[in-house]
């Protein structure tokens, strides 16, 4: 069966490019599915994200007409942006597909959806499969009138063994913040972070991974660089086995993003996948793996933080326990190949 598969699979990393391909990969697997790819993804840099130009107008465009030729009952997947000139592009790809006599699934990787639902949009998305990821999508998202289904993020396991070997990384304590670096991501918190680790007596290291979105945030660094020697900065990364060796030469994922702004973090699973607890502020999916016990919240100030590393230092005897324990928490949680059959199930629907 044809599938046109609509989702964001080039341009500059970020989470939802990550399980795009990881989905596209697998469905070109199947043999069974005649995959055609519309890429969706206009920023081609950092600093593009969320800027509009005559150029995404173009490419919206060339969009559109590969869409035209979708046929009575084939399969339209698309990735759905709930905000932003996005928004309105895949409204317009739905409607080209339904028109065309398409079966659409949408897959929902962001908030803010259910603060677009008007008349407009419940005509849109009448007879719209809708997959979203977390539990608060679902409860704001179920009396939409279209069917929507709650699938949970997975990630394919990158090491295939059950268990992990993990080589000694010293006596600091390093610190990974794995993230594109914006004001909702937590840079401020970070800097915070940063401060906090400076004027204590803490043997740390902290290690950034990730875009800087804007020339401020690039300054910030600069500062930070001149000032403290425990930091470092490496840019973005996308070769995946050197992410997940990153992951393996670090004690702690470092989550800092706005309270909820996040909608299912990828990176967690990264984390918990490598081995490696979890530092977080409080997001709609984080008290998974508070309940797990392979990670701590921290308030938006972390004024907690110093408490977590200094009882971590005084407990190191359990240190590697809580690593296997964030191991085999992935293991029982994240299976990629549940996480498909789910939504080649709706998909057909």
């Amino acid at each position: 069966m044809k599938i046109y598969f609509c989702f964001p699979v080039s341009g500059p990393n970020n989470g939802v490019k990550i399980i795009s391909n990881h989905i596209l990969t697998h469905f070109q697997a199947d043999h069974s599915f005649d995959v055609l790819v519309v890429d969706t993804a206009q920023a081609k840099g950092f600093n593009n994200f969320g800027k509009f130009s005559l150029s995404k107008i173009i490419y919206t465009l060339n969009i559109f007409s590969k869409l035209i030729k979708v046929k009575q009952s084939d399969l339209i997947y698309l990735n759905l942006t709930p905000k932003g000139f996005a928004f309105f592009r895949d409204l317009c790809m739905i409607l080209i597909c339904k028109i065309k006599g398409g079966s659409v699934t949408a897959h929902v990787h962001a908030n803010d959806l259910e603060n677009n639902i008007n008349l407009v949009t419940r005509y849109v998305f009448k007879k719209v499969k809708i997959i979203v990821i977390n539990e608060l999508q679902y409860k704001k998202l179920k009396d939409l009138g279209s069917s929507v289904y709650l699938v949970k993020n997975a990630l394919p396991d990158f090491f295939n063994i059950s268990t992990l070997k993990h080589k000694s990384i010293g006596s600091k304590i390093k610190l990974l913040f794995f993230s594109n670096l914006s004001k909702e991501k937590g840079i401020f918190r970070l800097v915070s972070i940063i401060r906090l680790i400076a004027e204590s007596d803490l043997n740390c290291e902290v290690n950034i991974y990730g875009g800087i979105l804007d020339k401020a945030n690039a300054q910030i660094f600069n500062t930070l660089k001149i000032k403290y020697d425990f930091i470092n900065y490496f840019g973005p990364i996308t070769d995946k086995k050197e992410k997940y060796n990153i992951f393996s030469q670090n004690n702690f994922l470092l989550f800092l993003s706005d309270t909820n702004y996040e909608v299912s973090p990828l990176v967690y699973i990264e984390a918990l996948m490598s081995g490696l607890p979890i530092i977080t502020t409080k997001q709609v999916v984080s008290e998974d793996i508070i309940t797990k016990k392979v990670g701590f919240h921290i308030s938006e100030d972390s004024s907690e933080l110093l408490t977590i590393l200094q009882n971590y230092c005084l407990k190191s005897n359990n240190n590697e326990a809580l690593k296997k324990k964030c191991r085999k928490v992935y293991l029982e949680n994240y299976s990629f190949d549940y996480f498909m059959s789910q939504i080649k199930s709706i998909i057909k629907k």
